[in-house]
């Protein structure tokens, strides 16, 4: 889905629908910000790897880049 407007905004679009999942369905999300640099794929790649970040932390997640913690040093 491409919604416009501020990250946080676009996750509280995301929020309401899993709100309104039916049957007791869920799904997490990646909640991506174009930065006017990327390409299409690279976006997608993204908010991907944002997804996934929300599938390993629990069910139900809506994650934007400022609740993805940082990555630990090897």
């Amino acid at each position: 889905m491409l919604l416009t407007g501020r990250t946080t905004e676009a996750a509280a679009v995301v929020e309401r629908l899993l709100a309104l999942t039916p049957h007791g369905q869920t799904f997490s999300a990646g909640v991506a910000r174009w930065d006017g640099h990327q390409t299409a794929q690279e976006l997608l790649e993204h908010a991907d790897r944002l997804l996934y970040a929300g599938k390993h932390a629990g069910r139900a997640r809506v994650i934007t880049e400022t609740a993805v913690p940082p990555a630990r040093a090897v």
